[in-house]
């Protein structure tokens, strides 16, 4: 993860990230359902009609909310967190709403969860307090 920006290096949440990033793109390629739709094809459907309020495609827009969440990860973990989680129950709406797809979707899903898990422990580590260290004054001389 570079920090070219400010951001700090913290070890499981880059690794988080780069494995929430690779099972979004990994999506694209697995295939979404038994009549033969893949991953790349249900994403380029969604991007179409996403903008008409009566397609019912409001699920689409958790990929928008996952790129700001993969962009700001290292400069502002806190609202990549709060993106991130977005994203994935947004996403998860798509099979309570309609119907349980195949890996695709779920791979999509995933992939999501674990860039939210990674955002939230960089926020959460970013916002803890740093340990103390005890004085090396002593008073009882």
């Amino acid at each position: 993860m570079a920090t070219a920006r400010g951001g700090k290096r913290d070890g499981f949440a880059d690794v988080l990230w780069y494995a929430g990033l690779a099972l979004y793109l990994v999506a694209f390629a697995l295939p979404y359902d038994e009549e033969g739709a893949f991953g790349f094809q249900v994403f380029y459907i969604g991007l179409l009609y996403c903008w008409l309020p009566m397609a019912g495609l409001p699920f689409w827009w958790a990929n928008p909310l996952l790129w700001y969440a993969a962009a700001t990860f290292t400069r502002s973990p806190g609202r990549a967190a709060v993106a991130a989680c977005v994203a994935a129950v947004l996403g998860l709406g798509w099979a309570v709403v309609h119907y349980v797809p195949g890996p695709a979707y779920w791979c999509w899903v995933a992939g999501m969860g674990v860039l939210a898990v990674g955002a939230v422990a960089r926020a959460v580590r970013r916002t803890a307090p740093a340990p103390t260290r005890p004085s090396d004054d002593r008073d009882d001389w």
